[in-house]
């Protein structure tokens, strides 16, 4: 445990630290630069109101892909969940959504839209984020209730339209272990491709390490099954 002796002696260590980088003409010229720098652009951002949104920045889905069933006659209990996930996304489909992941910075956006519409951006995006994430629990829903087919074409839809969460290709693969080892591994070819996972290593290799796993597992059940 660390006395009271020795944090004191390293705070003051960070103190004169500290004091050395802001008596450094180099260190304190860069941050008032940078200071700078914010305080115009907050302030041109803030002179910018009437600008509206580009169409192109919002994002629709086709309703076409997503399997919404009547299930209001079933009053079996995943069935139940099931409505209730579904009803969810029905509902984050009315919102406006815009998706802009590694398009522009929060700078360009305010310089170009101004703090108001900014702040409408973001709340935006998050209604996006809300919808994947309603789709992934639709989706787990349906992988519980067993109706595997429907759960298939609501996670191709959330990746389609790009979904970066690793439990959207983890779930997809428990359905395509569950009676397909060729299906598993094309998907894993296109795992290693896609876009939304080569943005982030850290997803891909989780991602790709669990379909590897399920892969081996299903050809060594493969195997003993032959041997038997």
């Amino acid at each position: 445990m660390t006395s009271p002796i020795m944090f004191i002696a390293i705070f003051v260590a960070f103190a004169f630290f500290y004091l050395f980088l802001r008596a450094r003409p180099d260190t304190k010229k860069s941050l008032n630069k940078t200071i700078d720098e914010y305080v115009k652009n907050e302030r041109l951002a803030m002179t910018i109101t009437k600008v509206e949104l580009d169409e192109g920045l919002f994002f629709t889905v086709d309703k076409e892909l997503l399997p919404f069933r009547d299930y209001t006659q079933d009053y079996e209990s995943e069935t139940v969940r099931v409505l209730q996930r579904q009803m969810e996304v029905q509902k984050k489909l009315e919102l406006p959504m815009i998706y802009l992941k590694n398009k522009i910075s929060n700078t360009e956006l305010k310089n170009t839209y101004g703090v108001a519409k900014f702040e409408t951006i973001i709340q935006y995006e998050e209604n996006y984020e809300e919808f994947m994430h309603s789709l992934l629990e639709w989706a787990a829903a349906l992988i519980a209730s067993e109706n595997l087919f429907d759960a298939e074409r609501v996670l191709l839809t959330a990746i389609e339209y790009h979904c970066d969460r690793s439990m959207a290709y983890i779930m997809l693969a428990d359905i395509y272990g569950a009676y397909n080892v060729n299906k598993l591994k094309e998907f894993y070819e296109f795992s290693k491709t896609a876009e939304q996972l080569v943005k982030s290593n850290i997803v891909q290799h989780k991602v790709l390490s669990y379909i590897e796993d399920k892969i081996n597992f299903m050809s060594n059940e493969t195997l003993n099954d032959s041997n038997d």
